[in-house]
């Protein structure tokens, strides 16, 4: 094992203690953190749910928690009612009567899954989502849970931010799968200050490719120019 690796392991470590931590100063037992897009439907449409199932930047506090999400995403047909109020709401409770959810809920002898959504600094399209997962045991009502995790917004704040330097969480477009390899390493050659040959050149590609690409990575993020394509890509952590 190199010492990069060894780093990245420190890290994730690190990241999933701290969530671990975060979740029991609000009374959860188990959490759940990731990057996502603020409005998921506008960038996805019709194949968020498809490409929801695609995700693997996540970060979970028990490999039992990250299995019982693998079994509820897989399960979906549609995207569900809790999933849509993650999305439109700071701070929402999940059913327990949700058909999928409620199969998480049960497995994982959960009582509550309250998801709470705050925006990421510097990157405008983009937000930390939350689920904390707490047990039978407990005594917290629905309002004391709310006012817990108001207490701890700060700390949710700090841990997002601390995740997104890691390094170690993906771009939604990236997680999403909505990138070519060749297009984002492109991009972030650009970032670098290659040019257009040179990047044709450490591609295997004629210039005219490397354009396609960049046109492609343009229209996707609806940039007009190089310099809106890089700002934009910055503010979704592609580069």
């Amino acid at each position: 094992m190199n010492e990069l690796q060894i780093n990245e392991n420190s890290l994730e470590a690190m990241l999933v203690s701290e969530l671990k931590s975060l979740g029991l100063s609000v009374g959860a037992v188990d959490a759940m953190f990731q990057i996502d897009f603020n409005n998921p439907d506008s960038w996805l449409g019709k194949d968020w749910l498809k490409r929801l199932k695609l995700r693997g930047s996540l970060k979970f506090t028990s490999e039992a928690l990250a299995n019982g999400f693998d079994d509820y995403r897989n399960g979906l047909t549609t995207i569900d009612f809790d999933l849509c109020n993650t999305v439109r709401k700071e701070i929402h409770f999940w059913r327990c009567s949700n058909q999928h959810s409620g199969k998480m809920r049960e497995s994982g002898g959960y009582s509550k899954m309250v998801s709470v959504t705050l925006p990421l600094p510097q990157c405008e399209e983009l937000c930390g989502r939350f689920l904390f997962f707490f047990d039978r045991s407990c005594q917290q009502s629905s309002s004391e849970v709310r006012q817990s995790i108001n207490n701890a917004l700060n700390e949710m704040s700090f841990y997002q931010n601390a995740a997104k330097s890691s390094n170690l969480l993906k771009s939604p477009l990236q997680d999403y799968g909505m990138l070519k390899p060749a297009s984002l390493s492109i991009l972030r050659g650009l970032a670098q200050g290659y040019s257009r040959n040179e990047l044709s050149d450490l591609h295997y590609m004629t210039p005219r490719g490397v354009d396609y690409h960049l046109e492609r990575m343009k229209n996707l993020l609806g940039a007009k120019n190089i310099h809106s394509m890089l700002y934009k890509s910055t503010n979704l952590m592609l580069i």
